[in-house]
């Protein structure tokens, strides 16, 4: 993302452009979904197509702020922002779909089992990953309901930090400290507590092409890819100054910014020549666009929370409406890929979404003194979104009984608060269980509690009980308490071929990381009833497929844990969740 050609630019002229910098005893803002593609596509080098590599993501996370924070000094405080608000749900189901698309890319390819370049698919819950890891470190961290670009270059100019992100969009922003972009960011090399990085500094790209206060800001709306404006075709703007020019690079910015050097004057004068190549011009659009890039927003209480720790991950606020008339999607539709010949996975967390929906009641539900009222959950297909909603009629009297509206700080001073926590815990497990006795669940410990629930759910929710189930139940077991318990894997499973890749595996890891995410979401609307499980450590897509084709042609499903866990922790851990899916039909 950013803005188009700038990035090609920046990288063929950064002698002109950069500044060398070795970093330490700093402050620095990070974008925190930037930081995820750039840890985990960069660093662990995986492209997601085996449902991901989370333990290797995790100890990525570890190594790196342990350069910045323990060895160079660099105070770290990261941001997410996160489309919820009215004006970005069409950008949030673009990018939604979009991720989906790449996604089958990713499966489909031909390319490398393991290191595929060309195809790359953000895992289920890597961000969940990244979160938890930073809260189990302590970094702090907070996620804006909005796009981000403009907070994190606000909250850098009141911290005198630096921005360290991908997106050149900062690039346009008037940064105290300067922009420092992923490409250039090498921490691994760091020397007696400083390593070597570069700086933009946005005057540099000014002086180069002389261009007047205020100009720059116009490659926001015409050239950036998603904060300019939406649904305007400024491609007559861009071919009439290539025109200018003798074999202009392809999407360079040159063109504008030389015409923006030599032409610009002021804000009318640059409006009327637009017109003259965008007849519909939506002006007001463009002038609220070049705003958001000039003024940046009062960010006095994100830095009172990031200086106060930030939020932790049973505190974020998510943004559900559902009274009235059916809701616009909103982001709690889980990303996974379908296969059509397989039963589609969002049947399985259908029950858990409901339940994220009863527990956060919309805003006015009180004033209008309504003894029920209605929650509305839209489903997926492929990559579309279906029109039909289903429904379910919530009582009111029930909702206050489990004190499902109270805020976390408020829970926390009430004096019968393990009473509600209590009441909350039986409440997950019996969406989970639909009704079942949730005394198999105290076989295990207590951050494994709800990741065994969830287990559960999602073993005996399947249609499908051919033997490829059987073995996916048994490889996620084995995968989950391997990983879980940093075991040494036994060579027969080590071993497997990189051929063993197979959809089915996938599509089954998909399924229960989408329903663990759904009820991890939920545990933390609640307040954290249930200890959460460390998911940077359950999971490892490419175990989990050399696993899966380890159990898939065995008659005998019933083999020997002792042959796969020497030690009996992590055997009773796998003998136990085996006997919690038992019996499935």
């Amino acid at each position: 993302m950013g803005i188009r050609g700038l990035e090609g630019l920046i990288r063929a002229r950064q002698d002109e452009l950069l500044d060398d910098l070795k970093l330490c005893d700093s402050t620095v803002i990070i974008d925190g979904l930037e930081l995820l593609y750039y840890l985990y596509f960069d660093c662990v080098k995986d492209n997601g197509r085996c449902g991901g590599e989370y333990s290797d993501l995790r100890k990525v996370i570890f190594s790196f702020f342990d350069t910045l924070n323990n060895r160079c000094k660099v105070r770290c405080y990261v941001i997410f922002d996160e489309f919820t608000s009215e004006g970005n749900i069409s950008l949030f189901l673009e990018d939604t779909a979009e991720k989906l698309q790449s996604i089958t890319r990713a499966v489909d390819s031909n390319n490398n089992f393991y290191k595929s370049s060309e195809s790359k698919a953000e895992p289920v819950v890597a961000r969940d990953v990244l979160k938890q890891t930073l809260h189990e470190l302590g970094v702090p961290y907070v996620v804006v309901p909005r796009d981000g670009d403009s907070v994190t270059a606000a909250v850098a100019n009141e911290l005198s930090g630096y921005v360290l992100a991908s997106d050149t969009d900062y690039c346009v922003y008037d940064l105290a400290k300067g922009f420092l972009p992923f490409s250039f960011f090498s921490w691994e090399k760091q020397v007696n507590g400083k390593f070597p990085c570069k700086v933009f500094h946005r005057k540099k790209l000014e002086s180069k092409f002389r261009l007047p206060t205020n100009a720059i800001y116009f490659l926001g709306p015409i050239l950036s890819k998603r904060d300019g404006l939406k649904n305007v075709n400024f491609r007559p703007v861009i071919d009439a100054l290539a025109a200018v020019f003798r074999h202009p690079p392809p999407k360079s910015p040159v063109p504008l910014l030389t015409w923006l050097g030599e032409n610009y004057i002021n804000d009318d004068r640059m409006v009327i020549f637009l017109r003259q190549h965008v007849p519909n011009l939506p002006e007001g659009d463009l002038r609220g666009c070049l705003e958001r890039y000039r003024n940046l927003p009062n960010v006095a209480a994100i830095v009172d929370d990031l200086e106060q720790g930030g939020h932790r991950m049973n505190k974020e606020k998510k943004c559900f409406r559902a009274v009235g008339n059916p809701p616009v999607l909103e982001d709690f539709l889980p990303i996974v890929p379908d296969d059509q010949d397989l039963p589609s996975c969002n049947k399985m967390s259908s029950s858990v979404r409901h339940a994220m929906y009863q527990v956060n009641p919309p805003k006015g539900i009180e004033e209008q003194g309504l003894d029920t009222y209605q929650v509305w959950v839209a489903d997926r297909e492929g990559d579309q979104y279906t029109r039909e909603m289903e429904t379910a009629t919530i009582d009111r009297t029930k909702m206050e009984a489990l004190q499902l509206h109270l805020e976390y700080a408020v829970l926390m001073e009430r004096a019968d608060r393990n009473d509600i926590m209590e009441e909350r815990r039986l409440y997950i497990f019996d969406v989970l269980l639909r009704g079942e006795n949730i005394g198999i669940i105290e076989y295990f410990c207590d951050d494994m509690k709800l990741l065994a629930a969830v287990f559960r759910y999602w073993s005996t929710s399947s249609e499908d009980q051919e033997r490829h189930v059987e073995a996916a139940i048994k490889a996620l077991a084995f995968t989950i308490c391997a990983t879980y318990y940093e075991t040494a894997l036994p060579s027969e499973i080590k071993e497997m071929p990189p051929s063993s890749f197979d959809k089915r595996a996938l599509h089954s890891s998909s399924q229960w990381l989408s329903c663990l995410k759904d009820a991890m979401c939920l545990n933390g609307l609640l307040g954290e009833p249930i200890e959460f499980p460390q998911i940077g450590k359950l999971f490892s897509g490419i175990l989990y497929q050399r696993a899966f084709a380890y159990f898939h042609p065995t008659d005998d499903l019933d083999c020997a844990a002792a042959s796969l866990f020497p030690d009996n922790t992590p055997r009773d851990a796998f003998e136990n969740l085996l006997r919690i899916a038992s019996d499935i039909n």
